[in-house]
């Protein structure tokens, strides 16, 4: 949504990103979802911070997620940015504290698998998911 709208406040240089205006996709989410079409799903790093009942982040051990982002090409800083983030909990606490808020652990599942996981999530019948995960652990063997 916020490439097909524009919705960028500015371009981050260093990590070759646009800046997300959460302002103006906020706007966009209200608006959308008072029209003819109500948005179920929203997927995206800020979607936390949109105007949401329910939040699903999808987690990965940060040793498995540089893995990830290494095969994706992305920079070295990019990559440590990101398991620093997962390994602090980030986006996870983040949403936290302003929604209802599930954590699916998509380090050793395929996507069948956590699909089958949001759909539960989905269906009222996730529970199992409302628990926090935790990295922490790996942080201390960077060190």
């Amino acid at each position: 949504m916020a490439h097909e709208f524009n919705l960028f406040e500015g371009y981050d240089k260093a990590r070759g990103c646009g800046i997300y205006d959460i302002e103006a996709l906020s706007k966009r989410v209200v608006a959308m979802a008072s029209g003819p079409s109500e948005i179920s799903i929203l997927e995206g790093v800020v979607s936390h911070l949109l105007p949401v009942d329910t939040s699903i982040v999808l987690r990965c051990r940060p040793s498995i997620l540089e893995e990830r982002l290494r095969d994706r090409n992305y920079s070295p800083e990019k990559i440590r940015e990101n398991m620093e983030a997962e390994a602090l909990n980030e986006i996870s606490v983040e949403s936290h504290e302003r929604v209802e808020t599930y954590e699916v652990d998509t380090t050793s599942q395929d996507i069948s698998e956590v699909a089958d996981a949001i759909e539960l999530i989905i269906e009222g019948r996730g529970s199992r998911y409302r628990k926090r995960l935790d990295f922490m652990e790996e942080v201390i063997d960077w060190y």
